[in-house]
């Protein structure tokens, strides 16, 4: 797990300098190392290294890339491409947009050509899973025009609707946009770029939603910095925790104050809802007077962990080819 961040760094944060940070959450311990000199406490961090440098099944977010004159166009898909390469299938790439700047041209919808050689994200659109924007900033980049009146509602949705199959015809897998007290909406690409990313949930090809906002209580102390960035991260545990079959319940009867009905349209298949009690593994021994604690497993790397050594001999040690293999066993 890795948080990469400096308000200062802006005009100056270089693709090389975010290529080294990816490459140090995956860097390998020295294969030449003689562990039968390592104490059981050292034994166990040189495990606990070589575990956190495989391939992981995880997520990885990029923010504002109008807000960071280097890491924008080509060089932007660069990093996203190099972030995919150490996840597991390649993760899910998510992209939040922020500081949009207003348009140099004139006005109606943009065409999908122009928003392939937009300077800023148009190359990087193809390696994003899930890109997230609000309605002002899906304005910005489409030229798309929102009332946000009552009498006028059905038209914006069109408009959302249009704008956002925009991005999906430059390769995006999921679109969404949150619309601040009217809710959000969320776009699904087909199969076909479905199939490019693995690890998004299959069951959300071709599906659209449009979801309500949900009214505080009276009272709460009401801050939107962060907001975005919660919306997203939360949206990406969602993706994951459907991918394994694992969900939240949620529920279905409606909510007090919400400011639309929404609802999903129909797809193909639903994700089985189940829940799972936190689990851990028993703590290896150690020297010392109070041992280390220990990472929860999730029952997914539980299940990774008990068919691994298994495949070992199976795969010829390949490890790509058992964790690809272990992963389909716990996809049957």
């Amino acid at each position: 797990r890795g948080c990469f961040f400096d308000a200062a760094s802006n005009a100056t944060f270089s693709p090389r300098e975010m290529t080294e940070l990816i490459h140090g959450l995956c860097k390998l311990p020295d294969p030449s190392l003689d562990t039968s000199q390592l104490s059981l406490e050292d034994m166990e961090d040189y495990h606990d290294r070589i575990e956190d440098a495989t391939p992981a099944y995880g997520a990885f977010l990029f923010g504002y890339p109008h807000l960071l004159p280097k890491l924008q166009g080509d060089a932007l898909a660069r990093i996203l491409a190099e972030a995919r390469n150490t996840m597991f299938e390649g993760g899910i790439v998510a992209l939040d947009l922020n500081g949009v700047p207003e348009p140099d041209r004139g006005v109606g919808l943009r065409k999908v050509s122009d928003l392939k050689a937009d300077s800023v994200i148009g190359s990087a659109l193809p390696l994003v899973d899930i890109l997230h924007m609000n309605e002002e900033e899906l304005q910005l980049l489409t030229g798309c025009k929102l009332r946000n009146t009552e009498e006028m509602r059905l038209e914006d949705e069109f408009a959302i609707a249009s704008a956002t199959n925009l991005f999906l015809l430059c390769g995006v897998a999921i679109v969404v946009v949150t619309r601040g007290k009217k809710g959000s909406y969320v776009s699904c690409n087909d199969e076909d770029r479905f199939q490019k990313s693995p690890m998004l949930p299959s069951s959300w090809v071709d599906c659209t939603a449009k979801l309500p906002c949900v009214e505080l209580p009276s009272g709460t102390i009401i801050n939107t910095n962060g907001a975005g960035d919660s919306f997203t991260a939360g949206f990406l545990v969602a993706a994951m925790l459907r991918h394994t079959g694992m969900t939240v319940p949620v529920s279905t009867s409606p909510t007090r104050g919400s400011s639309s009905s929404g609802g999903f349209e129909t797809p193909r298949s639903a994700a089985t809802e189940v829940s799972f009690e936190s689990t851990s593994t028993p703590p290896r021994r150690t020297t010392g007077s109070s041992p280390k604690p220990r990472k929860k497993l999730t029952p997914y790397q539980l299940y990774m962990r008990e068919n691994y050594v298994a495949l070992k001999q199976k795969c010829n040690d390949d490890k790509k080819k058992i964790f690809s293999v272990c992963h389909q066993m716990w996809e049957d």
